[in-house]
């Protein structure tokens, strides 16, 4: 990801598409969207936000990647966001949005993640709805 945000010439633009259970899907674009090197933690870093739902991504803004085995959380408490969230993630302490949660394949009416640990998508949804897909796409350079 380093690499193709970074080693091309003009900015990239990731898009977030995100279906909810009744096929409604909404989207959020993150513009000059970039993710640093390794000796960085893979930190993101964008420089405008669009889209047709509020804004879940802010918190994650220049925060580092983490995994169950590389903790990088800004948890005071040391707490390992992605060991408790299911899912490798830019972590603050710890997340607004997370597209790398666990998948729960429920049926239209009981797609709810009682612990935040689903494809969640904070503002308006809460941390208990968990998305029935969510897509990163990475768009062209402009």
């Amino acid at each position: 990801m380093h690499q193709l945000t970074t080693g091309q010439p003009g900015s990239r633009t990731l898009r977030i598409e995100l279906t909810l259970w009744n096929a409604t899907v909404f989207w959020a674009e993150l513009r000059s969207f970039r993710v640093g090197p390794e000796a960085d933690k893979y930190r993101i870093d964008w420089t405008g936000y669009s889209g047709n739902l509020d804004d879940s991504m802010y918190i994650h803004r220049s925060k580092p990647f983490s995994t169950r085995d590389v903790n990088n959380c800004a948890c005071g408490d040391g707490a390992n966001c992605a060991t408790r969230y299911i899912g490798a993630w830019w972590f603050g302490c710890c997340h607004n949005a997370h597209l790398n949660g666990q998948y729960f394949n429920y049926s239209a009416d009981t797609f709810r993640s009682l612990d935040a640990s689903g494809i969640v998508w904070y503002n308006p949804f809460g941390f208990s709805y968990s998305m029935m897909e969510a897509e990163m796409l990475l768009l062209p350079p402009v």
